[in-house]
């Protein structure tokens, strides 16, 4: 199969573009039902209960597909994460690895083929990218190339919002910790107490407030005075 250099390109250029990994997703999924021509597709992530579709082309079968691999612990997603490998479902009717899985897709979906790529650069798990098609034998050598193709991009796409996700973190956490550090020297200064018992205050307003500490810290920062009196809080 041949396969055009500069349409990749542009595809490359535009998974890149959209910045942190919750748009990334859902261009990633959207893009992918146009480039391999398939009926459905989604984005996956590996959680304590198996995996999450963060992004998919549709709001009724894939959350039936996500729900069935969630109760019976088997199909071609959780499979992809588990053996950090391309896994093809080829026919769910001719299909023996997941039995109950493909029991209930079968029933429960129009779904009869699957192909899961896992997601990985240089060692960092990025989850899966699933194509589903109502045909049986649907993906073709040819368009598993494809998918494999588009999936390297996907990948290239997701490291690139993680690192820029990680830098928008990394910048709040600074933040955070100037107006942390700022409210402690006011505190410090105007109930003439060390750090410690400074962050105390701000901890102890934050429990009895229910907010978080960074906001009293960013009220104490404004105002120069805790948000609540500090006589009892001090008792």
């Amino acid at each position: 199969m041949d396969i055009e250099a500069a349409p990749f390109a542009r595809l490359a250029r535009e998974l890149s573009s959209y910045g942190d990994r919750a748009a990334t997703v859902e261009a990633i999924a959207q893009r992918a039902v146009g480039t391999l021509g398939c009926t459905r597709a989604a984005v996956a992530r590996a959680t304590s209960e198996g995996y999450n579709f963060e992004a998919a082309t549709d709001t009724e079968v894939l959350p039936t597909i996500e729900h069935i691999a969630q109760t019976t612990h088997q199909g071609p997603a959780l499979t992809a994460l588990h053996d950090k490998t391309t896994v093809l479902m080829d026919d769910v009717a001719q299909e023996t690895r997941w039995p109950e899985y493909c029991a209930q897709l079968a029933e429960l979906t129009p779904v009869r083929s699957a192909l899961v790529f896992y997601l990985e650069l240089d060692g960092v798990p990025l989850g899966v990218l699933a194509f589903y098609e109502d045909e049986p034998a649907w993906f073709t050598d040819d368009r598993i190339e494809l998918g494999a193709v588009f999936a390297d991009h996907a990948t290239v796409a997701l490291a690139k919002a993680a690192e820029h996700d990680h830098a928008q973190n990394l910048a709040i956490a600074l933040q955070t910790n100037r107006v942390i550090a700022e409210a402690l020297g006011i505190l410090m200064s105007t109930y003439k107490i060390n750090e410690h018992q400074a962050f105390d205050l701000l901890r102890l307003v934050s429990q009895h407030s229910n907010r978080k500490l960074r906001d009293i810290a960013a009220d104490v920062a404004d105002t120069g005075t805790l948000p609540e009196p500090t006589s009892r809080l001090r008792s």
